[in-house]
């Protein structure tokens, strides 16, 4: 099978006419491909982890989960007796490519559409949002941003010129003090490849978490990227300003915020 794997390779004309048949997967799917039987390649995309591992089915956390368990069930027999009963060797050949297409066919079943994974992601970045929002009253709105940016973040304020970088948009908005910028995030949406997303929504600038006296607001726009370990973070921060909200409003906070 290897030198049969690395002709098919090292022939380029067979590599353009040969025919071929592409099966596209969602993002964080799993599945399995009986390679003894069908030549295949990764055409596309990124981040594939590919490997075989062999592990105790009693180190397993859940053994009755175990691929081994899984064909037994759907077998109805005992593998580890049957590899040892050379006569019954026929019979456990058959058990086995019935078991091993089901489980083929559940594998792939398994990965969800990718509408579905979106719509969940999604979600999860709308909660993320939220959090950070209540991260902003609690701890303070120039804390929260900077545990919630991207090293390279950009924010884009209302009617101030750009501010790159995490550390320097957090210390743009030490001059709030007191004042806290509230926001309700309205709706999120994550492309395809589950690793960049937007949400928005509405921002209130106040005097103080507990006061509640409204200084400002406005809409506001967060596009955010997964980092290394997975998790949520704003890498452009943008939004406008509404009209003063009153006409004894006060004057203009030190840093104008676009969140």
């Amino acid at each position: 099978m290897l030198h049969l794997h690395d002709a098919m390779k090292a022939d380029l004309e067979y590599q353009q006419t040969a025919p071929q048949e592409t099966v596209p997967f969602a993002a964080g799917c799993s599945w399995i491909c009986f390679s003894d039987q069908t030549s295949h390649a990764a055409m596309s995309g990124q981040h594939l982890f590919e490997q075989t591992l062999h592990l105790p089915v009693s180190g397993l956390y859940d053994p009755d989960s175990s691929p081994l368990r899984v064909l037994e069930k759907l077998s109805r027999r005992n593998w580890l007796e049957a590899a040892f009963d050379p006569a019954g060797e026929a019979s456990m050949t058959r058990s086995f490519w019935i078991a091993f297409t089901a489980l083929s066919l559940t594998a792939v079943a398994g990965c969800k559409p990718v509408a579905q994974q979106q719509a969940a992601a999604a979600q999860a970045l709308l909660e993320t949002d939220r959090s950070f929002a209540a991260a902003s009253l609690e701890q303070g709105t120039a804390d929260a941003f900077y545990a919630n940016l991207t090293d390279d973040a950009l924010q884009l304020s209302a009617n101030g010129a750009p501010v790159q970088g995490r550390v320097a948009i957090r210390e743009h908005l030490r001059p709030l003090g007191m004042q806290v910028l509230s926001w309700t995030p309205q709706k999120a949406a994550v492309a395809a490849s589950l690793d960049l997303g937007w949400t928005w929504g509405e921002w209130r600038l106040l005097a103080s978490a507990r006061s509640g006296k409204e200084l400002a607001r406005g809409k506001y726009v967060n596009i955010w990227q997964r980092d290394a370990a997975g998790q949520w973070k704003v890498a452009v921060d943008m939004g406008n300003t509404a009209a003063p909200v009153s006409d004894d409003a006060a004057a203009e906070p030190p840093a104008t915020p676009s969140n």
